[in-house]
C-alpha cells in the first residue's frame, strides 16, 4: 500500500452544509448550558425550602376527643402545639349523621399558655351531632 490507511484530516471534517458550522457556537452552548445548570439548581434550592416548612409547620393540632352533650351541644376537646408567642385561631365543627356540618365555630387559643395547650370547646349544633373536628388551627390575622 502507497498511502495512509486513513483518509488525511481535512477530508474527515464535517460538512458544514449538511452538520452546521461548529465554530459559531461554543459561546452560545455555555451560556445556555451555565442557565440551565442556574435553573436546575434554583428548582431544587425552592423545593428543599417547600419541603422544610411543610414539614415543620409553625400550628400543629390533634383532637383528644368529642362528647355530644345534648341534641344542640358537643364539647369538643384537642391539643395544640405551637410558639408560646404565637396568636392562633382554630376552627372547629360537628357533623350528624348524614354527614352534614351541623355547627362551627372559630376559637381563639390563648398566647403565653406554654407550647403545648389542651383546648375544650362547647359547641352548639344545629342538629344531634355525631363528630365533632378539628378542621384547621392557623395563625390568627393581624
Amino acid at each position: 500500500m502507497t498511502g495512509p490507511p486513513f483518509p488525511s484530516a481535512p477530508e474527515a471534517s464535517r460538512p458544514a452544509a449538511r452538520y452546521g458550522d461548529r465554530s459559531r457556537r461554543p459561546g452560545v452552548n455555555r451560556v445556555l448550558a451555565m442557565l440551565l445548570v442556574t435553573a436546575a439548581v434554583a428548582a431544587v434550592g425552592w423545593w428543599v425550602w417547600v419541603a422544610a416548612m411543610a414539614s415543620n409547620p409553625p400550628v400543629r393540632w390533634q383532637l383528644l376527643g368529642f362528647e355530644t352533650q345534648t341534641e344542640q351541644s358537643v364539647d369538643i376537646r384537642w391539643s395544640v402545639a405551637r410558639a408560646p408567642d404565637l396568636a392562633v385561631e382554630c376552627v372547629v365543627r360537628a357533623r350528624n349523621a348524614a354527614g352534614e356540618e351541623v355547627g362551627r365555630d372559630r376559637v381563639p387559643v390563648p398566647t403565653g399558655a406554654g407550647e403545648v395547650v389542651e383546648m375544650q370547646h362547647t359547641l352548639t349544633t344545629s342538629d344531634l351531632a355525631v363528630t365533632g373536628e378539628v378542621l384547621a388551627c392557623l395563625p390568627a390575622p393581624g
